[in-house]
């Protein structure tokens, strides 16, 4: 399921108890077991200022950790919040367990878990680092003593490049999950070749079977916003044209930004075989591939070469790269 709060969105399982969430904003996935902690994440990054991986005590446990092969690590700065959440008094609270002792007259060392201002003095940073080769996948952590990490927030988790529920834990972005970002983007740029599709086909049955000349005149036409035709994989953005704006500015303005290359021109439904290409991303700035639409609304993703020799065919013309 997803919710949207503001300008973020917010992907998670529908379960009772907990709600594993997660969310991707400005290049950074967040997760946490529920919704709201990811959001209070997403805006807690938005306002605070450096990255986790500019903090000094952050830097400091990487040194220690000491593993250049790490694909994720977690950060607890447990001095910065075991004196201020609830963790602590629910620790004394399991600890008076020790009282059943009491009742029947069984000495019982006091206190069993130290005061406050004892455990502080001897807090520092916690977390550790995950890293996998061909025979396996191996992790470490350090913290001040065990259980330390006891006194970090209820309800919080530290995933790979995200931020838990409060502001002790967080992961650092990593190769590995560009990758999956990149992944991410491609599928939804590839949603975007398929709303253009049938938006176009909508078009052709409007005007005796001819397809759009351009995208502008889909815009203009058809249900779909600008968004529709930027690509998630680049750093175009909508801009926001105000009030004021014509629809024929919208069509301007995509004609003009579009992230995609239509080629839909001329063409009618019955002459556009299925195996031709209607449109497809525009690689400049792209390195792995992009998505090409086919005449019958599906879109498929190839490397570079592939695809630039199968628009060279039907078009006499190489992209250019």
């Amino acid at each position: 399921r997803s919710i949207k709060v503001g300008d973020i969105e917010v992907f998670y399982i529908g379960t009772p108890i907990i709600a594993p969430s997660f969310a991707i904003k400005d290049g950074n996935l967040y997760a946490a077991f529920y919704p709201q902690h990811v959001i209070s994440a997403v805006r807690k990054a938005a306002t605070n200022g450096p990255s986790i991986a500019e903090n000094p005590k952050f830097k400091a446990l990487v040194a220690r950790l000491n593993q250049p092969s790490a694909t994720s690590y977690t950060f607890f700065d447990l001095p910065a919040v075991a004196g201020s959440n609830s963790m602590y008094a629910s620790l004394v609270a399991v600890g008076r367990y020790a009282g059943i002792g009491d009742m029947f007259n069984v000495p019982v060392p006091e206190p069993l878990i130290p005061p406050l201002d004892v455990l502080l003095e001897q807090l520092t940073a916690a977390g550790g680092a995950s890293w996998s080769d061909e025979q396996g996948f191996y992790s470490m952590n350090v913290s001040p003593f065990p259980l330390a990490n006891a006194l970090h927030e209820a309800g919080s988790i530290s995933a790979v490049g995200g931020i838990g529920g409060g502001a002790a834990a967080a992961g650092v972005l990593v190769p590995s999950l560009n990758r999956s970002r990149e992944t991410a983007d491609r599928v939804k740029s590839a949603s975007n070749l398929r709303q253009i599709g049938q938006a176009a086909l909508l078009f052709a049955n409007e005007n005796n079977g001819k397809l759009p000349d351009t995208l502008g005149e889909i815009i203009k036409t058809q249900d779909i916003t600008l968004g529709v035709i930027v690509s998630p994989r680049t750093s175009t953005t909508v801009p926001q044209l105000g009030p004021d704006a014509t629809i024929e500015d919208r069509a301007e303005w995509a004609d003009a930004n579009t992230d995609y290359v239509w080629l839909g021109a001329g063409k009618t439904v019955d002459n556009t075989p299925v195996e031709a290409i209607v449109a497809y991303e525009n690689p400049i700035g792209l390195d792995d591939g992009i998505n090409l639409l086919f005449g019958d609304g599906h879109v498929e993703f190839y490397d570079m070469e592939s695809a630039f020799d199968l628009i060279e065919k039907q078009t006499g013309t190489r992209p250019e790269w």
